[in-house]
């Protein structure tokens, strides 16, 4: 068998497997809309990801909760397009109910995207992708760790109003180094209740989020500073001036002493990650300590103490103990790659972006075998059904000098006039000549395949065989065989460099 025969017949069986692999393409495409198996994927990816390495049933139903809630986040529903009307959404309520029935069949969860949160109804897809930056702002927010992070920082702010400004303030006051009247004390007193007042009003504009730490600092800082003005006033200047100065400058002294340093001190009162970490990690044994260490239970502290401490509590019992430590570790590293405690949430949420990256990348990895499966299960089939029998094709290309001409022919026709990403193209080609080709259950077909076969042991056996290695060439995809179908046209094109008339008669 010579070159050229050769390429022809490796351009016919090439262009036999393309043609097969743009029909399996549609037919797995169809498969993959049906059972939404791409949806269905990710959300198992994501469950794996936090499921880690348990598998109590316990611990699976928290993670399932978990994703679920992540899934009726806006941030995540509002990716999932779908159609709600025309014929778009009677598509769409088939697809649903084909795969339902699939999973039940399965033993599946028929409700896999779990429900609306309005309307408590199954939801009917889910998204194929979710953004790595989507996810971690959704698993933060389903974790409450920034509203916890918010949390701890205004508990902070209202230990520090009670325990370095208004016990200080309160001990100034009825120090006993004052010479003081019961009428001057009494109205001194009258005044620091009005600072508390305003003291705890800039506590919960913090605690509700209308004003940021800096601000609410600078705030206590001027509310003492309006405070002694008001107090030096209250003084008998005659018999008690001795004992104003001295509060003045008591007071005065206990305002620079907490506010000289600004930064070290937001810095203090700010919640870290470290401190959100752990209190995951010990159940919020810093915040059970500091309430159990005060006596008056009807306190603001205390009953901060014992909120925070339930919030802590509820969310660690809804936390998987794989979730617990993979944030553990993730936000170790976010302190690691960080300076400023305020740049640790960030670079946290960074973190779990590229936990949720790397993660994804494996389970791409997993659905692409699993694809590469179901597509040679799809490439046997046809080529059962269409009786592409892949040494049949190619006994017959080598013999048959018309048909494999006329297969040449169109490959190349296919091969001048489409692109790998013009399929369409080649389909056009295809439909317009597909009686030539060596396939399919014709009576000559048949019959030239039974006198190939006769010098086999078992002459099914040949068949089975040529489909085989039919089923997995098809399975390699239309885009591979296009590829290769253009090289070898171009070489059989290309052919010897002819001669020269001059080098003719020499």
């Amino acid at each position: 068998m010579n070159l050229p025969l050769v390429l022809d017949v490796a351009i016919g069986l090439i262009f036999i497997y393309l043609i097969l692999s743009l029909l399996a393409s549609e037919i797995q495409e169809l498969i993959t809309t049906l059972l939404q198996w791409r949806a269905v994927h990710l959300k198992r990816s994501i469950e794996n990801l936090l499921m880690g390495e348990e598998g109590t049933p316990e611990e699976t139903e928290k993670v399932k909760s978990i994703v679920a809630t992540l899934y009726g986040n806006p941030l995540i529903e509002n990716i999932n397009q779908q159609s709600k009307e025309g014929v778009e959404s009677l598509f769409r309520e088939l697809t649903w109910q084909f795969g339902k029935i699939f999973r039940s069949m399965q033993k599946q969860e028929s409700n896999i995207f779990g429900k609306t949160e309005q309307t408590q109804k199954e939801k009917r897809s889910g998204p194929s992708y979710i953004p790595a930056e989507t996810f971690a702002t959704t698993l933060l927010e389903r974790l409450n760790i920034p509203k916890l992070t918010q949390q701890i920082s205004a508990v902070n702010l209202i230990r520090f109003k009670e325990e370095e400004i208004k016990s200080e303030i309160i001990k100034a006051i009825r120090s006993e180094n004052l010479k003081l009247n019961q009428g001057t004390r009494e109205k001194l007193e009258i005044e620091f209740k009005r600072l508390v007042i305003r003291l705890d009003k800039i506590t919960r504009n913090y605690e509700l989020q209308k004003a940021s730490l800096a601000n609410s600092l600078k705030w206590m800082e001027n509310e003492i500073k309006g405070y002694v003005i008001s107090s030096v006033a209250l003084f008998d200047n005659e018999e008690e001036g001795d004992s104003k100065e001295e509060f003045e400058s008591e007071i005065n002294s206990l305002q620079e002493e907490i506010f000289i340093d600004f930064d070290s001190l937001e810095k203090r009162l700010k919640a870290g990650l470290s401190e959100v970490i752990y209190e995951l990690e010990t159940g919020g044994r810093l915040y059970r300590q500091l309430r159990d260490g005060l006596t008056d239970q009807t306190s603001e502290l205390y009953k901060k103490y014992e909120e925070i401490e339930g919030d802590i509590e509820e969310l660690i019992g809804k936390l998987p103990t794989s979730v617990r430590k993979s944030l553990s570790a993730l936000g170790r590293r976010a302190q690691i790659n960080t300076v400023k405690v305020d740049q640790e949430l960030k670079q946290f949420q960074k973190e779990v972006s590229n936990w949720f990256d790397r993660s994804m990348d494996r389970a791409s990895g997993v659905y692409k075998r699993n694809a590469k499966g179901v597509a040679f299960l799809i490439g046997i089939f046809l080529a059962f059904a269409a009786n592409a029998d892949t040494l049949h094709i190619i006994d017959r290309l080598s013999k048959d000098t018309a048909v494999r001409t006329a297969i040449t022919r169109y490959a190349g026709s296919a091969v001048s006039n489409c692109s790998t990403s013009e399929l369409e193209c080649i389909r056009n080609q295809v439909n317009q000549n597909i009686e030539a080709l060596p396939i399919g259950r014709s009576s000559t077909n048949i019959v030239e395949q039974d006198k190939e076969s006769q010098g086999w042991p078992v002459p099914r056996l040949k068949r089975i065989l040529g489909w085989i290695l039919s089923g997995f060439a098809i399975s390699m995809g239309a885009p591979f065989w296009f590829e290769l179908l253009s090289k070898i046209v171009n070489v059989r094109n290309t052919g010897p460099k002819p001669q020269s008339s001059t080098e003719d008669q020499s």
